[in-house]
C-alpha cells in the first residue's frame, strides 16, 4: 500500500514529526502534502488532509500550478469534482502561464473531464493560455483527436483559429507529428494555405520537427508548396532536422532544384 493510502500513517508522522501539523510545509519543488496526494489520485488523503489540516486547496506551486490543475491534466475526475463541487475551487482559475482546468484536462487527453468542465462547470472552451492558445490548440498540440473532435462538433470549435503567433491547430498537430488530426482536420475545412506570424506553413511545422509521416502525406496528397518560404526566406527544407525528412524533401518532386540553390550559396 502506497504511503497516501494510509491516513494512520500520515496522522502518525504529522503527530511525531511535525506536532503542529505544518502542512503547508513545501519541498525544494515547492510541493506540499496535498499536491502529494492529488497526483496520487488519492481522494481520501486529499479530503483528509483538507478536513484534519485545513491544507489549503488554491496553495501554488511551480508556476502557479493548484491541485485543481493538476488533478485535472492526471484524469484524477473525483479530485476535480470534490474540489469544484464541495470546496469551492474555481473552474476557470489560471495559472502563471494562463492555463485553466480545460486547457489541463485538454493537453492531458482527460476527455471526460473536458466534457464535465464545459457542460456541467461552464468552463471557458474560448479561454486562452498567454500566448493565444486554447484548449483545442491544446488537444491538437498533444494528439488527442477525441478531444479535438468534440470540441470542434459539439463546441463550435474552429479549427482555423489561430494564437496570438498565428499558429492553428494544424500547425500544432503537424509540429508534434500527430498525422490523425492532420487528416482530419482536412475533413473539417482545415486551411492548408495558412501561415505563422513568422510565414511558416503547416509542411515547414512538420519538417523543422522530424515529422517524415506528415511531411510525406503532405507533399503526395496534398500537393503543399514546397517552395513556399517563411519570413526569413527558407523553405521546409532550409528548416528540416537533417536525416529522414530533409532526405525525402530532397528527392521530392521539383526540390532538387532548391538543393542545387542551397549549394550554390
Amino acid at each position: 500500500m502506497g504511503f497516501f493510502k494510509s491516513i494512520k500513517l500520515i496522522e502518525s508522522l504529522l503527530e511525531t514529526v511535525a506536532p503542529e501539523r505544518n502542512v503547508h510545509q513545501r519541498d525544494r519543488h515547492r510541493r506540499t502534502p496535498l499536491l502529494y496526494a492529488t497526483v496520487q489520485g488519492d481522494l481520501q488523503t486529499v479530503q483528509w488532509l483538507v478536513h484534519n489540516t485545513n491544507a489549503d486547496i488554491n496553495a501554488r506551486y511551480y508556476f502557479g500550478v493548484t491541485a485543481l490543475h493538476c488533478a485535472a491534466a492526471k484524469g484524477h475526475f473525483d479530485i476535480v469534482k470534490w474540489l469544484i463541487e464541495e470546496k469551492g475551487g474555481d473552474v476557470n482559475a489560471t495559472i502563471d502561464d494562463g492555463w485553466t482546468a480545460l486547457h489541463c484536462a485538454a493537453a492531458g487527453g482527460q476527455l471526460d473531464i473536458v466534457k464535465w468542465l464545459v457542460e456541467e462547470k461552464r468552463g471557458d472552451v474560448n479561454a486562452t493560455t498567454n500566448d493565444g492558445r486554447t484548449a483545442l490548440h491544446w488537444a491538437a498540440d498533444h494528439g488527442h483527436l477525441d478531444i479535438v473532435k468534440w470540441l470542434v462538433e459539439e463546441k463550435g470549435g474552429d479549427v482555423n483559429e489561430t494564437t496570438d503567433n498565428g499558429w492553428t491547430a494544424l500547425h500544432c498537430a503537424a509540429m508534434e507529428g500527430h498525422l490523425d488530426i492532420v487528416k482530419w482536420v482536412e475533413e473539417k475545412g482545415g486551411d492548408f494555405n495558412a501561415t505563422t506570424d513568422d510565414g511558416r506553413t503547416a509542411l515547414h511545422c512538420a519538417a523543422e520537427y522530424g515529422a517524415l509521416d506528415i511531411v510525406r502525406w503532405l507533399v503526395e496528397e496534398r500537393n503543399m508548396n514546397i517552395y513556399a518560404i517563411d519570413n526569413e526566406g527558407r523553405t521546409a527544407f532550409d528548416v528540416a532536422w537533417r536525416g529522414e525528412v530533409s532526405d525525402y524533401l530532397s528527392c521530392a518532386p521539383g526540390c532538387g532544384e532548391i538543393v542545387r540553390s542551397m549549394g550554390s550559396r
